[in-house]
């Protein structure tokens, strides 16, 4: 019976210790610190054995990360479960990750722009959710400079673009193609307003995209002005309220404006005559 005990030396064990890179099951990491908190140090077994036996092979904290795309997924994952049930969890849990993995928190700000604006349904929660970070703790002290730099990035990138009209002589690729990037502008607004809602960026930036997008309207003219339209009509009804709570008198002239472009038949189409007529009578 007694042939049928396999021995192994310490020696072996060492070597073994050193190039073991794999992860144990739980059942194994118990077998091994029992093994650890059984062994005879009186009998010149090395007490460092004992320790390293018992966390060399333990399976890693599940918020660290160990490359960017890792990062990147672990984050989206999140946001993918993000309910208003779950919230307090997502939160919680994407702090340990940053925490742990500060090299890449910066990177957050992308991930969230880039899920607010694929998914502009759930802009609102993403926006929330990116306020609560900053309050919640001080790693995230710096997201504020970092969100304006990517609003004002997104805002002198797309405050030029031309986008076609709808017409009956298009292709549907075209017109799918047309729709996705009026859908992606759009929802980029709607993102910055959140943002804005949540105190992330100030009455003075939001206003500044506002009244600059107003003069677009001016102009581009009746033929190729509807995305700023679009934009300004995203944008007030969106955070109207907070904008009329901040300062009333400045919001009145803002209303006056677009009430000025509604009027201007010469400068937009009759469709967003009323879509105006609606902004105006929101907030009247």
């Amino acid at each position: 019976m007694q042939s049928n005990i396999i021995r192994y030396t310490y020696d072996y064990i060492e070597e073994l210790n050193k190039n073991f890179n794999g992860e144990l099951n739980q059942s194994a990491i118990r077998n091994l610190q029992n093994i650890a908190k059984n062994l005879n140090t009186s009998n010149a077994v090395p007490i460092k054995l004992k320790y390293k036996l018992m966390n060399k092979w333990e399976k890693k904290n599940d918020n660290t990360i160990d490359t960017l795309d890792d990062f990147e997924i672990k984050i989206n994952s999140l946001l993918n479960k993000l309910t208003n049930n779950s919230f307090d969890r997502v939160l919680d849990k994407i702090i340990g990750i940053v925490e742990y993995n500060s090299q890449y928190y910066v990177k957050i700000i992308d991930i969230f722009f880039e899920k607010a604006l694929e998914e502009s349904i759930y802009s609102n929660i993403y926006a929330r959710l990116l306020g609560a970070l900053l309050e919640k703790n001080s790693v995230f002290a710096e997201y504020k400079v970092v969100i304006l730099n990517k609003c004002d990035t997104f805002y002198n990138t797309n405050n030029k673009i031309q986008i076609d009209t709808l017409t009956k002589e298009m292709k549907n690729n075209e017109v799918c193609n047309l729709n996705k990037q009026r859908t992606y502008i759009l929802g980029g607004y709607v993102f910055i307003s959140n943002l804005y809602n949540y105190d992330m960026i100030s009455y003075d930036k939001i206003t500044s995209y506002i009244n600059q997008l107003n003069d677009f309207c001016y102009t581009f003219g009746k033929n190729d002005n509807s995305i700023y339209l679009d934009s300004i009509i995203s944008i007030v009804s969106k955070c109207g309220n907070k904008l009329k709570k901040d300062n009333i008198e400045e919001f009145k002239k803002l209303i006056n404006n677009i009430y000025l472009l509604k009027s201007n038949t010469e400068l937009i189409q009759t469709k967003y005559k009323f879509k105006l007529l609606d902004l105006i009578e929101q907030f009247n």
